[in-house]
């Protein structure tokens, strides 16, 4: 079947099409560093089948702490661990990236900068951040990094025209609201030509509803400069049934054909036969999973030698409110 066989993501040749969305589980040290529960989860997660894995949030900014426990790529210091971890998932046949983010900037004082009020010196700082933690991504063996626009972090509000107030070259038209990202894409290009880059975008919302006609904007012109794209919603109340198979499905399928790289799409992705229709009939590359290898980390593999055609997953959010973001339904993990 399609899903579990082998493909191409730009140009790094994945085992199938199943792809293990970022997932946050909080368990780094103060400095990023990798404890033996994390790198239990991730070769887990190898051992399980999935062609890619991306990581949980790290922070690229010294002075910014997204959330307490991201992985962060802030020091030459933590490059041997991540080193050991990459080289542990290549090992069990898995390719992997690293999911870079900043939060607020925040400059070295402490001082935390609104968005609206960064200086373009505070931009091209930002967009140095990016590109020096993608070089260490790079000195620790991920395979590709992916940067998070996605659920309103710093450059998913760039992105928001109802979050994006500036008056400058980084605000105003798609274009300038793009603009911080596309620098940044450009500074990791320069020093890494060949490093594959993808990015994490949620459509965002225009009161209840999803915004698809400026989301579709942003989308097109950014996919037109990156290896791979992830695209799903931000995951609200007025979504509408999130627990609803591949739910983020018709934000994408109306703009299938002027995105310019390879697609993830993100968002309930737990049935097989669902997932080689959509590929089947839209052409979509990989779908991202989250909870459903929160609930059985071996799902790819069950799906490649016939054992189940559907997760487990019951998309309870009881996983959220966990110790390293666990399913509350295997025993195993408590």
């Amino acid at each position: 079947m399609a899903i579990t066989e082998k493909m191409r993501l730009g140009d790094i040749e994945i085992r199938n099409r199943l792809i293990r969305s970022a997932t946050w589980e909080g368990l780094s040290t103060c400095d990023g560093g990798i404890p033996p529960e994390l790198y239990g989860i991730y070769n887990e997660l190898a051992d399980g089948g999935v062609g890619l894995i991306i990581t949980g949030l790290t922070d690229v900014c010294p002075y910014d702490i997204g959330i307490k426990g991201n992985m962060r790529l802030v020091s030459d210091g933590v490059i041997p661990e991540y080193k050991k971890l990459t080289d542990e998932v290549h090992k069990r046949g898995a390719k992997i990236f690293s999911q870079l983010n900043i939060n607020r900037y925040t400059r070295v004082s402490g001082e935390k900068v609104g968005d609206n009020e960064m200086t373009e010196s505070d931009i091209a700082l930002t967009v140095e951040y990016f590109r020096d933690g993608a070089l260490r991504a790079y000195r620790s063996g991920f395979d590709g990094i992916q940067l998070h626009l996605a659920y309103g972090w710093l450059l998913n509000r760039f992105l928001d025209p109802n979050k994006n107030h500036r008056i400058d070259p980084y605000g105003g038209s798609t274009e300038n609201r793009c603009r911080i990202v596309l620098d940044i894409i450009s500074e990791i290009r320069k020093a890494l030509p060949c490093f594959h880059i993808s990015a994490k975008f949620s459509f965002f919302h225009s009161g209840d509803v999803f915004d698809t006609e400026e989301g579709s904007r942003v989308v097109e012109l950014l996919s037109r400069h990156l290896d791979s794209i992830e695209l799903l919603g931000e995951g609200s109340e007025s979504e509408g049934d999130r627990r609803a198979d591949s739910i983020y499905l018709p934000l994408v399928t109306p703009i299938i054909d002027k995105i310019g790289c390879p697609i993830i799409l993100t968002g309930n992705n737990r049935d097989l036969n669902e997932m080689e229709r959509i590929q089947s009939e839209y052409g979509i590359t990989a779908f991202g999973l989250c909870r459903a290898l929160i609930r059985e980390s071996d799902l790819p593999k069950k799906f490649e030698n016939g054992i189940s055609t559907r997760s487990l997953c019951r998309a309870c959010g009881g996983c959220n409110n966990t110790h390293g973001s666990r399913c509350v339904f295997n025993k195993k993990n408590f």
